[in-house]
């Protein structure tokens, strides 16, 4: 019963993410909530949870995309093992830095993503890619994380309190 809030924000998140997303779109660029989630989870999370809701939340956003299944994945788990890890009181007091968490790691995310397609097919603009849709993403993934800063809060307070 204590996971049980946990999981069910990942399967509404999941769910707006496959389904949604496309209405949620300003000039053309979605939000990533699943990453956006699991950033704001690991930071109030151990490591090794913070790292199974990476690696199942990066097959679901691998299932969605046209990488190889596992890509996604493996970043989204190292991304979140590396803000659990990080993490402390600090995070959980400051909102602020949280959201600058969310943007820095979003921005490693796609600019990763962006990098190694450069580097597997080649000729890809970096810099249009990063002005046109990097930095959009992870000023609205910042902006989500606004919302989901209270209901990631609500899941610890939840799971001290053993409901």
């Amino acid at each position: 019963m204590k996971n049980f809030l946990t999981v069910l924000t990942f399967a509404v998140l999941i769910l707006v993410q496959f389904f949604a997303s496309d209405s949620m779109q300003i000039f053309g660029v979605a939000p990533n909530l699943l990453l956006t989630f699991v950033i704001i989870y690991s930071v109030n999370t151990e490591i090794f949870k913070a790292a199974i809701a990476g690696c199942v939340c990066g097959l679901f956003l691998d299932a969605m995309g046209v990488w190889a299944i596992g890509y996604n994945a493996l970043l989204v788990m190292y991304i979140a093992a590396l803000v659990a890890s990080f993490s402390g009181k600090f995070f959980y007091e400051n909102k602020l830095a949280v959201i600058i968490t969310v943007f820095a790691l979003s921005f490693l995310f796609e600019f990763v993503k962006v990098a190694v397609s450069n580097a597997l097919f080649g000729d890809l603009p970096v810099f249009y890619v990063t002005g046109r849709y990097i930095l959009p993403e992870c000023i609205y993934n910042s902006i989500a994380s606004l919302l989901l800063v209270p209901l990631s809060n609500r899941i610890k307070y939840e799971y001290i309190r053993g409901i």
